[in-house]
């Protein structure tokens, strides 16, 4: 199940790596290696919170702007 999250994501991202602010796409490769850092590495603890909903909420904003 996270693995199919994650690839998800993931494949959003790439759609939006054209179109989207070159920094905004930085960050989101950066937030989806601390997902699977979160998701497969537990006793490795990430820099920051990160989670689905905020991977997709920051997806969302790209998509929109």
């Amino acid at each position: 199940e996270n693995t199919e999250t994650v690839t998800r994501l993931q494949e959003e991202l790439e759609q939006l790596e054209h179109s989207g602010d070159r920094a905004s796409i930085v960050e989101l490769r950066w937030m989806l290696e601390e997902l699977r850092v979160s998701f497969f590495a537990q006793t490795v603890k990430t820099k920051f919170p990160i989670s689905e909903k905020r991977i997709q909420k920051r997806l969302d904003e790209l998509k929109s702007a």
